[in-house]
């Protein structure tokens, strides 16, 4: 325990002795750890929670092509779907 309070009074001395450097390493720390937190968010939100359906393994997507357009309704993000849907149909 004594050389853990040695090693802290040490660092703490280090890093009252250059201001700047330590500025710069909480500004770092706190970018990389909003970053972290911004990627994971979505991540977390699209695919490791489960969704909020009683049987989320019996879901399924319905596709399919508009010759017209030359696309495939399953490569088409779903607000374009609806449009090409509504404007076809």
């Amino acid at each position: 325990m004594k050389l853990h309070l040695i090693d802290f009074r040490y660092t703490w001395r280090l890093l009252l002795r250059s201001p700047a450097i330590t500025l710069i390493i909480i500004v770092l720390l706190g970018l990389g750890t909003g970053g972290v937190a911004a990627v994971f968010s979505p991540i977390y939100s699209l695919i490791l929670i489960t969704p909020p359906f009683l049987q989320p393994d019996r879901l399924v997507l319905i596709g399919g092509d508009i010759p017209l357009f030359d696309m495939n309704l399953n490569t088409v993000p779903s607000v374009m779907r609806r449009q090409l849907l509504w404007t076809s149909g």
